[in-house]
């Protein structure tokens, strides 16, 4: 998603694929704070595929308040927390490629699709 284009949603490793670089923009601390607190708001209701990806969602949502910008550093912490030491959040930590306007499109396009 370098290219900033919008990826076909298909199939379910194409949306855990989608919802992962998602959660990566909203870990990344250079991303556009706005966008990213909307984000938070928008997928607060939103069937996550993989249950690694919801249980990264809700400890994101936890963080993000009080750290918008140490998600990444925080987040190995809060998992062992909550009794998942061993989740693999390296991905997470790495920078987004998604620009503000591209996230939000295709958060919008995940919210609008059938589970």
């Amino acid at each position: 998603m370098g290219s900033q284009k919008m990826v076909s949603l298909n199939s379910s490793a194409a949306r855990a694929a989608a919802e992962t670089k998602l959660l990566q923009f909203l870990c990344d601390a250079h991303g556009d704070l706005a966008a990213r607190r909307r984000m938070l708001g928008m997928l607060g209701n939103y069937f996550w595929r993989t249950h690694d990806n919801t249980i990264f969602f809700e400890c994101i949502r936890e963080l993000f308040p009080r750290a918008p910008g140490q998600i990444g550093a925080h987040l190995p912490a809060i998992l062992t927390q909550r009794g998942f030491p061993d989740m693999p959040c390296e991905l997470l930590a790495l920078p987004s490629e998604l620009t503000a306007p591209v996230a939000l499109a295709l958060a919008e396009d995940l919210l609008h699709r059938k589970k």
